[in-house]
C-alpha cells in the first residue's frame, strides 16, 4: 500500500473514535457570546438551560446575557442577586458514568461582602443522588472565598474573599477520572492587589455515584455574579490521540515525498 493512501487510512481509522466520543449529545459548551444566546436577554429555555423545578427563583430577569464593560463588553452571563435561590440547570449533554470527563468554567463576581451562608457555584449532579460529587465557586461568609468541594469531604478555600478581584475572570479547569473518583483542579486569574492567582491540586477524592448527568449554575447571595466558557466534554482514550497522532505523520511523510518529485 502506498504512504499517502496508508495514510488516509490511519487517519480516518483515529478520528472516527475522537469524533465519535466527542458528539454533540456527549459535550456541552457554551461561551454565550453568539447564537442561540442574546443580548439582554434571558437564557432560561435557551440551550438547555431551565429552572429546577423547586428551589429557585421563577424571575427570568435574574440570568440574562449582558455585555460585562469591565471585561471589554465581552457577553457573559449575569446571575442576579436575589433574596431566594437563583439556579440554573442544564441536562442537555448525555450523563459521564466512566472515563476520563473535563470541565471548565470562568467566573466573576460584583462583591464579596459577607453573607452568612450564601455561594455562588457551579455544582455536578449525579445519576442517583440530588447531592453534588462535586462544587466550586465562592463562598460569602466571613470566613470564605474561592473554594471548591469534593462530596465527602471538608470545603477547600483557596483565595480569601479579601483576596479576590471584583469583575475579573477565574477560570476553573477540572479534569475528572469518573472511574477512580478523582478530579485535578486548576484555577487561575488575578488577585485583588493584580498580582496574578494560580491555584492547583491533583488526586482529589469524592465519595459516593461516578456519574455526571446535571450541571447546575447557583447564586444564593445578593449580589451579581457572571458566568462565562462553560465547557464539559469526555477526554479521549489514548488509543485515540495515537492513532492521530500517527495518521499526522505518515500525512507529513506523503506530503513531504509529494514535494521532492
Amino acid at each position: 500500500m502506498k504512504t499517502s493512501a496508508l495514510a488516509s487510512l490511519l487517519c480516518a481509522f483515529a478520528v472516527l473514535p475522537f469524533a465519535s466520543s466527542l458528539n454533540a449529545a456527549d459535550a456541552y459548551s457554551t461561551t454565550f457570546a453568539t447564537p442561540p444566546y442574546t443580548l439582554g436577554t434571558t437564557v432560561i429555555g435557551t440551550d438547555g438551560w431551565v429552572l429546577p423545578s423547586a428551589g429557585s427563583s421563577s424571575a427570568s430577569t435574574l440570568a440574562t446575557v449582558i455585555a460585562a464593560p469591565w471585561d471589554s463588553n465581552a457577553r457573559v452571563l449575569s446571575l442576579a442577586g436575589s433574596a431566594t435561590n437563583n439556579r440554573l440547570k442544564n441536562s442537555s449533554f448525555t450523563a459521564f458514568t466512566t472515563g476520563e470527563v473535563e470541565a471548565n468554567a470562568s467566573l466573576a463576581f460584583d462583591a464579596t461582602t459577607s453573607h452568612s451562608g450564601r455561594y455562588t457555584q457551579v455544582a455536578f449532579q449525579d445519576l442517583t443522588s440530588t447531592s453534588s460529587p462535586l462544587t466550586f465557586g465562592l463562598n460569602y461568609t466571613s470566613t470564605g472565598g474561592l473554594y471548591y468541594q469534593a462530596r465527602g469531604d471538608v470545603e477547600v478555600v483557596i483565595l480569601a474573599k479579601s483576596d479576590v478581584k471584583l469583575n475579573a475572570l477565574y477560570v476553573f479547569s477540572l479534569d475528572i477520572d469518573l472511574d477512580a473518583s478523582t478530579f485535578d483542579i486548576l484555577v487561575t486569574g488575578i488577585k485583588a492587589d493584580d498580582s496574578p492567582f494560580t491555584y492547583s491540586q491533583s488526586g482529589i477524592t469524592w465519595t459516593g455515584s461516578k456519574s455526571f448527568s446535571t450541571l447546575f449554575l447557583n447564586n444564593t447571595s445578593a449580589y451579581t455574579s457572571y458566568v462565562d466558557a462553560i465547557s464539559i466534554h469526555p477526554v479521549p482514550e489514548p488509543s485515540s490521540v495515537a492513532l492521530l497522532a500517527i495518521g499526522a505523520v505518515l500525512v507529513g511523510v506523503s506530503q513531504a515525498r509529494k514535494q521532492r518529485k
